[in-house]
């Protein structure tokens, strides 16, 4: 990618990546350094301690070898992601306690299913109608937990753990379709400290439930742009559509993740380059649309005969001006500290029960007089504070809303006491594992920061970093706590992780090492195809006489027209033996851990990354059983294919599939690119046009099909004479 020049498009991808990445880190520093301590404060030398210790361990597995080998991470991946559900269900359970505020409000409602129905029940649905999906999911685990003779807490907290389990699931799937197994383990153990021990695993809301659609739908989103144009992109994108719909019925953040789609789309149809991308890049928006507005059409009928819910007041509504108003306000937490842009009773008080364009009305002399008092610099130091507060919260707002911090676990014994004891703040191990938790926190936001910072833009890269910078400017704009986050931890636990195959594939491992490097004057071709042109008649008759023998087949001549440019010579009328194919898989497999650069000047192959080593898989050991020294056929200063000594045939291209395994999908397409921009050609010279004679020009229409049949060129990479593959030989896959 060296060699390749920047386009204007990818010159502003990476400077918006570097510096996003730099403000990040800024981020990092100023909660370290000024904390805004949220509803539990944490011991500040015990979090300073424990992210260096996270970052050290990071460090020194980034800088050692691949920690868990391809093979052995996917066959992990079940039995991890089905252990981090358990352990995360086994958590909510032990730690789960009666809430005091929206929660339980809705575990009363459908506690009164046979009762008459009461005013507050009428004036809650009524100004927050976007609790009827959760209205309605609260009703089925409450007659499900009838039916099976459970409480309403033990049930919610096994639809919590299924949904958590959907996440692992999908954190998995998009880290492997943007890096590799390994990292997909880690993605997923990373989420687990952050989500899965959190105490928000116990609370019946909607966080949870709500937490695997942003990123099931970043999937559905990648997968539409790496699918064939069609049908297949368009489903995928409404799906993903679809999802966040669902999301947002859930809760709000979504929608963040949805407007962050649509412009993705946008940035990807403008920037095509041709009418073909745009058209495709386009529909695939209006399919992102098309599948939230037919999910949101559909669910409404289904929801409303689910939640049973009974007959609100309309127009009462609370307006988005309500949050934006709470969202510039200072409240006072359960332990006397600040709270910035959190929920504000007296705009509640002010707006409650009033039509919505009065609640909009009031909420506009709010925002109107918090902003003449603060003026242009006041607001600005507000919104730093507010970052900071939402930001620098390790425990996600747990514990922090209503009198949540003094209610008391439900299930006592000798299991649960375990987990209560660092899980709830009555436990005696509870300060330390706040402080623990909070240099985990530090060090998720250092990753992501480092990984944009690194400026390695590709598109899912920058889907990513576009949703995770909207979800910063939702919680700055309105009403906003660190609880809003957790619906995106999982898209920052991906963040975190997927850049770190950059750095595992070139270190550890034994690779074998050409010791004799090609004269200066002849340089292998990359194609793997080229032939000299100034062959003397000598090299002709040494390669006729290398296929004479038995072990090469004579075939009868060919009906295919010789290449442009090649000599005549016995490849083209007779086929190679098995030894032969062999020794050229030998040097294909071989030529997989290089990249053959600068050859031109006697230099040795140059790894991807330097003189260090490249793993290798065990496929490469079937085709090549000794590494330890080069193959018997290659000579000193030249490289050739056995049989082939007088014919100055260069060994053949490494495999796209061997450089995929090795160096993986980015990294070898990368080095494809770079190769094929600063070696030789690819392209096969033109064709000389043939002599035009008065009887060729026009022919009966009973021989033009047989004419253009016989003149059609063979497939690349396929022998002139018998149509078998060279084996080595470059394939293109389709969508590559």
């Amino acid at each position: 990618m060296a060699n390749r020049p920047l386009t204007r498009e990818t010159r502003a991808g990476v400077l918006v990546s570097r510096v996003l990445g730099v403000m990040l880190l800024g981020l990092v520093l100023l909660t370290m350094a000024v904390p805004r301590f949220s509803a539990i404060p944490y011991h500040r030398l015990g979090a300073w301690a424990a992210f260096v210790v996270f970052l050290t361990l990071t460090v020194v597995l980034t800088r050692t070898e691949r920690p868990v080998e391809q093979r052995l991470a996917r066959r992990l991946a079940v039995p991890v992601g089905v252990t981090c559900a358990a352990f995360a269900a086994f958590v909510g359970y032990a730690s789960y306690y009666v809430t005091a505020w929206d929660s339980r409000l809705i575990q009363i409602f459908v506690s009164r299913e046979h009762e008459p129905v009461t005013p507050l029940e009428v004036a809650y649905l009524s100004r927050y109608p976007n609790n009827a999906v959760l209205f309605a999911l609260a009703r089925q685990v409450k007659s499900l937990g009838g039916a099976l003779g459970l409480s309403y807490g033990t049930v919610f907290v096994i639809v919590q753990m299924i949904c958590f389990g959907i996440t692992l699931v999908g954190v998995h799937h998009l880290t492997v379709l943007l890096s590799d197994h390994a990292a997909a383990l880690m993605a997923m153990v990373l989420l687990t400290a952050l989500v899965g021990l959190s105490p928000w695993m116990a609370v019946p809301y909607t966080d949870i439930p709500s937490l695997w659609t942003p990123v099931w739908a970043v999937y559905c989103f990648v997968r539409a742009k790496r699918s064939a144009p069609g049908l297949p992109g368009a489903v995928w994108a409404a799906a993903g559509g679809a999802i966040l719909a669902l999301g947002y019925s859930l809760k709000v953040t979504p929608a963040v993740e949805l407007v962050a789609g649509a412009l993705w789309f946008l940035a990807l149809a403008t920037r095509g380059g041709s009418r073909g991308a745009f058209t495709t890049a386009g529909a695939r928006l209006v399919a992102v649309l098309v599948g939230a507005v037919i999910w949101l059409v559909i669910s409404g009928p289904v929801v409303t005969w689910l939640a049973r819910a009974p007959q609100t007041i309309p127009g009462v509504a609370e307006p988005a001006w309500n949050y934006v108003a709470d969202g510039l306000r200072v409240q006072v937490g359960p332990n006397k500290n600040e709270i910035f842009g959190g929920f504000d009773k007296p705009v509640n008080l002010a707006t409650a029960g009033r039509p919505t364009d009065v609640q909009t009305q009031i909420s506009k002399d709010f925002i109107r007089r918090e902003l003449q008092r603060r003026g242009l610099v006041g607001t600005l130091l507000f919104e730093v504070n507010k970052l900071d507060f939402n930001w620098g919260d390790g425990m996600f707002w747990a514990y922090g809303e209503g009198i949540d911090l003094s209610r008391p676990p439900v299930h006592h014994g000798q299991p649960f006491e375990l987990v209560q004891s660092w899980n709830s703040p009555r436990g005696q191990l509870f300060d330390g594992r706040v402080a623990i938790t909070q240099g985990l926190w530090w060090l998720v936001l250092t990753l992501v920061g480092l990984g944009w910072l690194r400026g390695r833009v590709t598109a899912e890269s920058l889907l990513l970093l576009v949703s995770l910078f909207g979800i910063a400017a939702f919680t700055l704009l309105f009403q906003g706590r660190s609880r809003y986050l957790v619906t995106y931890l999982p898209l920052l636990a991906v963040a975190a992780v997927w850049w770190w195959r950059d750095f595992w594939p070139s270190r550890g491992g034994q690779v074998w090492r050409p010791t004799v490097a090609p004269s200066p004057d002849r340089a292998p071709d990359p194609d793997g195809w080229r032939a000299d042109v100034n062959q003397s008649s000598s090299t002709s008759s040494s390669a006729s006489s290398s296929c004479s023998g038995p072990s090469a087949t004579a075939s009868p001549p060919s009906r295919w027209p010789s290449r442009p440019g090649a000599p005549s010579s016995a490849l083209s009328r007779c086929t190679p033996s098995a030894d032969v194919m062999a020794s050229k898989s030998a040097s294909a497999a071989v030529r997989s851990s290089t990249t053959w650069r600068g050859m031109t000047s006697g230099a040795e192959p140059v790894l991807p990354h330097g003189p260090q080593k490249v793993r290798r898989s065990p496929q490469d050991d079937q085709l090549l059983p000794t590494l330890s020294k080069p193959p018997q056929h290659i000579s000193a200063g030249q490289p050739t294919l056995p049989g082939t000594a007088g014919t100055n045939r260069p060994w053949p291209e490494p495999s796209r599939v061997l450089l995929t395994r090795q160096l993986g999908r980015a990294k070898s397409r990368r080095l494809l690119r770079a190769r094929a921009s600063a070696g030789p050609s690819r392209r096969r010279p033109a064709a000389a046009p043939a002599p035009v004679t008065p009887s060729a020009t026009r022919l009966p229409a009973a021989n033009r099909s047989r004419r253009r049949t016989s003149a059609r060129p063979p497939r690349r990479g396929c022998m002139p004479s018998c149509g078998e593959a060279w084996p080595g030989s470059p394939r293109r896959r389709r969508g590559s």
